[in-house]
């Protein structure tokens, strides 16, 4: 079975710079291939050459799909929500199975997102995030969220192949929220066949809003322990020394040197704009 790991940005470089360091750690650390959802148009792509530069990276570490915004709500609403819709890339076939994430969370314990229980539909890996008790919880984070195609498809009710059309599709009737991708996810899942008992329930211990195992932001520093994941302070390329710490204490030899020569690439064009 062919697994992918779906993300999604636009071209703000805050989020655009993680997207290849992602596409690498999923491709080459935990043996899962890359869809990089695009907002917007090839050519806007290409406006600079920091941008140019970004999408041939992209292009060569994922496999691209270009997402057109929804007019009226954030942008970040639109790129959030399209991760929902990933499943619908012309490289996916029935028999795959696709999995939700963030462009700014780095899988740093390949093990785990090969480690839930199969004979489910749908694996929720952080099921009990807002409430212990999963069956009550209001709602599920996007990481990570995973199915084949068809399981996606009747939850979400695509009636297409076409993300952008889908992804308006989802928009109507919705408010423009931070946690709108949740919040959609949720109502359709819990009505869907699949809730609760054809469902993998995975949990996280939780405290201050932060998963156990996961180096976060909002406390930016390395420590000698397990990590499932990391979410990365923002923008990467002002915290270079915790990131190659990261990868060249925690990801194969090959794959740090990969993603420093992406980022020594990266520096030398931002830097000379």
């Amino acid at each position: 079975m062919r697994k992918f790991a779906v993300n999604a940005t636009n071209t703000h470089l805050h989020y655009s710079f993680f997207m290849p360091i992602v596409n690498i750690l999923w491709s080459d650390h935990v043996k899962m291939q890359p869809i990089s959802l695009l907002l917007g148009t090839k050519d806007e792509w290409q406006t600079t050459s920091v941008l140019s530069f970004l999408y041939e990276e992209i292009q060569k570490t994922g496999h691209i799909e270009f997402v057109a915004p929804v007019s009226g709500y954030n942008l970040s609403t639109s790129i959030q929500t399209s991760r929902l819709f990933g499943f619908l890339s012309s490289i996916i076939e029935p028999d795959d199975y696709v999995l939700t994430s963030d462009v700014d969370m780095f899988p740093i314990d390949a093990n785990y997102f090969h480690t839930y229980d199969e004979s489910k539909d749908v694996q929720l890996y952080s099921s009990n995030a807002y409430n212990e008790n999963p069956l009550i919880a209001p709602k599920y984070p996007m990481c990570y969220i995973g199915a084949k195609p068809p399981i996606w498809q009747e939850i979400l009710s695509t009636t297409t192949k076409d993300i952008s059309f889908e992804l308006q599709k989802s928009f109507e009737g919705r408010r423009d929220e931070w946690d709108n991708d949740e919040m959609y996810f949720d109502g359709r899942f819990k009505r869907s066949r699949f809730y609760p008992d054809r469902c993998y329930f995975g949990k996280r211990e939780w405290g201050h809003g932060v998963a156990n195992h996961r180096l976060d932001r909002e406390h930016w520093y390395y420590v000698e322990t397990r990590y499932i994941d990391a979410h990365s302070a923002r923008p990467g390329f002002k915290y270079l020394d915790l990131l190659y710490k990261l990868f060249s204490c925690r990801c194969e030899p090959q794959v740090y040197n990969k993603i420093k020569d992406y980022i020594n690439r990266f520096l030398e064009i931002h830097n000379a704009v």
